[in-house]
C-alpha cells in the first residue's frame, strides 16, 4: 500500500487549490447496477423499503441462500419482511371475480430473511457487487473494524453512500464516496461516536478527509477535489470565504482522521506480515 504520511501537507495543498480556484470538475458518479435477477427485485415496494432501511439490496431465506451455495452465519439476526397468507378457492365466486383454485389472501405473516453479508460461502454467480466491494482500497481495514460494506438500492435511497456504526452502504462506484464514509467510520472510533443526522463539521471533515486520504494513497484523480469543494461550499451556505475558513478550522481534525486510518492500515499489514 502506498502511504505518504503527509496528510497535513496534502490538506494544505488542496486548500491552496480551493483558494486559487484551480480545482478540476468532479468525476462522473456511476450508480452501482441494481440487480434484477435476485428474489428481492420481485418483492413489493414496502418489502424493498424494509431492505433499504437495513442498508441492504440482496436478502433471502435460509433455503434460498443454500441454493446458491451460501449459509447464514451463526448468530445472524433476521430482517423481517411481510408475506401474504393464502388458500386456494374451493369454488367459483363470480361476484368477487374469483375462480376455483385462485389464491385468496386471508392475512399476512412475517418472513425472516438475511442480508448477503450475513452469509458465507460461494460467490453469487453474475453478482458484480462482490468484485466492486472486494477491490476497494482499505476494505481489509474496514472489515478489521467489524464494518460490513454493502451495496444499497439507489432507487430507494437519496444518498450516494451512508455510514452507520458497523455498516457502510454504497450506491455508487466512486472512491470519493467510499473514502467519505470511511472517514466517518474513523471519526466514530476517534470521537466515541458521531452526532446523529447531518452536521456541517462532520460532513466537511468526511469529504475533505476523503480527498486527503485518496491523495495520500496515490489516487489523485479519484480524490475528486471539484466535488469536495462544492460539497464544503454547500455546507457553508455557498459562501466561498466561509467555506475556506471552515476548511482551515477543521484541517487538524481532518488530518487526525486520515492519519488514524493510514496508521491503522499500516499496523494491520504489519500484523499479517509477522
Amino acid at each position: 500500500m502506498r502511504v505518504t504520511g503527509k496528510a497535513q501537507e496534502v490538506a494544505r495543498k488542496i486548500i491552496g487549490a480551493f483558494e486559487r480556484g484551480t480545482v478540476p470538475e468532479a468525476l462522473s458518479v456511476v450508480l452501482l447496477p441494481r440487480r434484477t435477477d435476485i428474489p428481492a427485485a420481485r418483492w413489493s415496494w414496502p418489502n424493498r423499503f424494509i431492505l433499504a432501511l437495513n442498508d441492504c439490496v440482496d436478502a433471502r431465506g435460509f433455503r434460498q441462500w443454500k441454493k446458491v451455495g451460501r449459509s447464514v452465519k451463526k448468530g445472524a439476526k433476521a430482517i423481517y419482511i411481510v408475506g401474504p397468507i393464502t388458500y386456494p378457492a374451493r369454488e367459483d365466486d363470480p361476484e368477487r371475480g374469483i375462480k376455483k383454485g385462485d389464491r385468496i389472501v386471508t392475512g399476512f405473516k412475517a418472513i425472516p430473511v438475511f442480508a448477503v453479508d450475513q452469509t458465507e460461502g460461494a460467490p453469487i454467480p453474475g453478482d458484480p457487487h462482490f468484485e466492486v466491494i472486494d477491490e476497494l482500497p482499505l476494505i481489509d481495514l474496514a472489515r478489521a473494524w467489524d464494518i460490513s460494506v454493502r451495496v444499497i438500492d439507489s432507487e430507494l435511497r437519496s444518498c450516494r453512500g451512508l455510514f452507520r456504526p458497523g455498516r457502510i452502504g454504497l450506491a455508487v462506484e466512486n472512491l470519493s464516496t467510499w473514502a467519505h464514509e470511511l472517514i466517518h467510520a474513523a471519526e466514530h472510533r476517534l470521537r466515541g461516536g458521531l452526532k446523529p443526522g447531518e452536521h456541517a463539521d462532520q460532513e466537511i471533515v468526511a469529504q475533505f478527509g476523503a480527498s486527503v486520504l485518496l491523495e495520500c494513497l496515490g489516487y489523485e484523480r479519484e480524490s475528486d477535489r471539484g466535488l469536495t469543494w462544492r460539497y464544503i461550499r454547500r455546507y457553508a451556505g455557498d459562501d466561498e470565504r466561509k467555506a475556506l475558513r471552515m476548511s482551515m478550522e477543521l484541517i487538524d481534525r481532518t488530518c487526525t482522521a486520515v492519519d488514524f486510518i493510514l496508521n491503522e492500515a499500516r499496523r494491520l499489514e504489519q500484523q499479517r506480515a509477522a
